[in-house]
């Protein structure tokens, strides 16, 4: 059970990750300048109140960003579980390091993010990392 939570957990958290990167591209209301967008010709807090309004509605609307949200709540409540049940120090590294690896081939394979070949030895580098990690923690 502990590491099928641990898994809910990494994989929510990548999800979460890529809607959250998909809400972005499909106009959650945060602009190019990493500023919040509305109003008149996009500007940012452009149009005053009608333009915020414009621009919280459309970030409330978004599936994506609402998803992404969803998603890291489950992820805080996968791992957290995982928490009570796994050292620290083996959870920890599983999660940040096979979220990485989960993240860049949804990059790829979503985005069109380059995976090259020092991506690539990365990742098994990392994949490797995390099985000397794991057995540390059977």
């Amino acid at each position: 059970m502990k590491w099928l939570a641990l898994g809910f957990g990494i994989l929510f958290n990548a999800l979460a990750n890529v809607l959250m990167k998909a809400a972005a591209r499909h106009g959650a209301g945060i602009g190019a300048s990493g500023s919040l967008v509305g109003g008149a010709g996009g500007q940012p807090g452009g149009g005053g109140p009608a333009g915020l309004f414009a621009t919280l509605l459309s970030a409330v609307l978004n599936v994506y960003l609402i998803a992404g949200i969803v998603s890291f709540v489950l992820a805080l409540g996968a791992y957290t579980f995982a928490l009570t049940r796994f050292e620290l120090s083996v959870a920890y590294p599983m999660m940040t390091s096979l979220g990485l690896v989960l993240v860049a081939v949804a990059s790829f394979v979503f985005f069109g993010e380059p995976f090259t070949w020092v991506k690539t030895v990365g990742t098994v580098l990392i994949l490797f990392g995390v099985l000397l990690v794991a057995r540390g923690g059977f």
